[in-house]
């Protein structure tokens, strides 16, 4: 499991993409709204890829997770892992019931890409 994040990690530092990150006045970094537009199409894309049952070859194929690492270098391994646990509890957390036992996958990530929460976890990992 480690080593599919480091591997994440190699091709997103090997991208190429550049690197928004400021100071804001309390010395902390501070990323620019693409970068963190970016980094939440990444969680949504997380979120279908843990919600719908993917095969490793159909993921890997499809490829969104890696098309947002590849143009976002700024967060890195460590956010990208906590990005990936946050989404796992985010969908423990949040069941949804449907009355004909559909997995309802788009609604629960596209609900997940507009709640709070989400917009709070991305603003903690603005200012690591």
């Amino acid at each position: 499991m480690k080593y599919k994040f480091a591997l994440l990690f190699i091709i997103m530092l090997l991208s190429g993409a550049g690197c928004r990150i400021q100071k804001n006045d309390s010395g902390h970094k501070q990323y620019d709204d693409t970068d963190m537009k970016n980094w939440k199409r990444l969680a949504v894309s997380l979120c279908v890829y843990k919600s719908i049952p993917f095969s490793r070859e159909m993921i890997k194929k499809e490829g969104s997770v890696a098309g947002y690492l590849q143009i976002n270098r700024t967060f890195g391994l460590d956010a990208f892992k906590r990005t990936d646990e946050f989404v796992k509890k985010y969908l423990k957390d949040n069941p949804v019931n449907s009355k004909n036992n559909y997995s309802l996958a788009l609604m629960r990530c596209l609900e997940f890409y507009e709640s709070k929460e989400l917009n709070e976890f991305i603003k903690e990992l603005k200012y690591k």
